[in-house]
């Protein structure tokens, strides 16, 4: 099974990314999962191809996460990728700056999913940033009254009874 997360949202695209690898981490106790930049290193599509072909006599399922699936047109690598369109114990993530090219447009069609990210306008940009804020200054607040909270209530409530 294939999820293609692409566009030039880097940010929001990373953020979705660590959110279905955990996803997939809490739902599969018994997974294998190995992350390729084919951008960094084209050459390890041999490496992915061996994850995804080599049997799992320990694990459940299988996770590949591969950055820039598309910088590779290898024919061998297309066919292998392929063959796990409707794999039910082998998942591959692929994260793409840009929409996949038209060798790779089985990525895009169903039984696949994807979801593009744009860059935000101006607007949707100011929603999401003071959203982020938010659940930033909620975390933050939440880490000082669970590790600090109750040290600063007794030094204020001593120097109240001074």
């Amino acid at each position: 099974m294939f999820i293609t997360l692409y566009g030039p949202d880097s940010y929001r695209r990373k953020e979705k990314l660590n959110e279905l690898v955990s996803s997939y981490k809490s739902k599969y106790k018994d997974i294998d999962v190995m992350f390729f930049d084919l951008r960094e290193n084209p050459d390890s599509w041999e490496e992915a191809l061996d994850f995804l072909k080599q049997p799992s006599m320990f694990v459940e399922v299988k996770l590949a996460v591969v950055k820039e699936v598309s910088q590779v047109e290898r024919k061998p690598w297309i066919d292998a990728l392929k063959k796990y369109k409707e794999s039910k114990d082998v998942f591959i993530i692929i994260s793409e700056e840009k929409k996949p090219n038209k060798k790779f447009s089985f990525l895009l069609k169903k039984p696949a999913q994807w979801q593009e990210f744009e860059e935000l306008e101006r607007e949707k940009l100011r929603r999401f940033l003071a959203k982020k804020l938010e659940e930033e200054k909620d975390s933050s607040l939440e880490k000082v009254v669970k590790n600090k909270g109750q040290a600063l209530l007794s030094k204020k409530l001593a120097i109240i009874k001074k």
